[in-house]
């Protein structure tokens, strides 16, 4: 769900970028980023020798953005909403919920892996193991519930901007 949160519907705002980083260090520690339009961030770096990392660090984000360089500030624009934009940003809200789909059900055969070899070595019993696996599967069931509502209300967002 980070990643489909990270997806702009039509309004900028600053968490978009809080997946960027300059080097290690998270930009929102070096830099203070305001928002100065509906579709436009104003990321100022504190130190001036970071700035062109910063830009770079935006670019290569692939956030879906237009990064440009203005004296000391780097300005991170949205486009215009455009159906080819909408139907672009769409395709990568659909990409990450199937990817955090299928990173639960991978969470989840691994549980249920440990789950057998724990019941295989006497660890657990048959029923406690059997507990155990309908406990694991309505976790999994209720994650990628809300990983579809979030998909849903993403996409009714981008649709609505």
């Amino acid at each position: 769900m980070k990643e489909i949160s990270k997806i702009p519907t039509g309004r900028i705002h600053p968490g978009l970028l809080d997946g960027v980083h300059v080097g290690t260090a998270p930009l929102k520690t070096s830099a203070r980023i305001s928002v100065t339009g509906s579709r436009t961030l104003k990321v100022t770096v504190w130190e001036s020798s970071s700035q062109a990392g910063a830009e770079k660090a935006i670019e290569e984000a692939d956030l879906g953005v237009t990064v440009t360089s203005e004296g000391k500030d780097i300005l991170v624009r949205l486009p215009e909403m455009t159906e080819q934009v909408r139907a672009t940003y769409a395709a990568k809200i659909a990409d990450a919920a199937k990817k955090g789909r299928e990173a639960v059900q991978a969470a989840g055969r691994e549980a249920a892996d440990d789950l057998d070899a724990q019941r295989k070595a006497k660890v657990l019993s048959e029923d406690d193991a059997r507990h155990e696996r309908e406990r694991v599967q309505k976790a999994i069931e209720a994650r990628i519930g809300e990983i579809d509502a979030a998909e849903a209300d993403k996409l009714k967002r981008l649709q609505s901007s």
